[in-house]
């Protein structure tokens, strides 16, 4: 057994799967039925038989990570920027044109 490799059989399909250490404790997800599979921890005395599948939360907000802020609309950040550039080409005219 490589030290870098967790040997697990799918629980769906029964393929056996070599998944990289660093999944310890996460979910991985099987080549060949593309089912989602819970990796044992470190230190888990959970044999090949052990590895459990697991469900996709139904909403997003059932993940254990934060939401990430919204993305803001680049056409807005550009419509801002025209916008300001013709802002100030008008008070340079203007400017221009009150004192020759």
């Amino acid at each position: 057994m490589t030290p870098h490799l967790v040997h697990l059989n799918c629980p769906q399909c029964r393929k056996e799967l070599h998944i990289d250490a660093g999944f310890r404790g996460a979910v991985a997800r099987c080549d060949q039925c593309h089912a989602l599979i819970s990796v044992p921890k470190k230190g888990s005395t959970a044999s090949v038989a052990e590895a459990s599948s697991v469900r996709r939360p139904r909403q997003p907000g059932a993940l254990a990570e934060p939401a990430l802020p919204p993305r803001t609309s680049r056409r807005g950040l550009m419509i801002t920027l025209a916008l300001a550039i013709i802002g100030v080409a008008s008070a340079v005219a203007a400017y221009l044109a009150l004192n020759p």
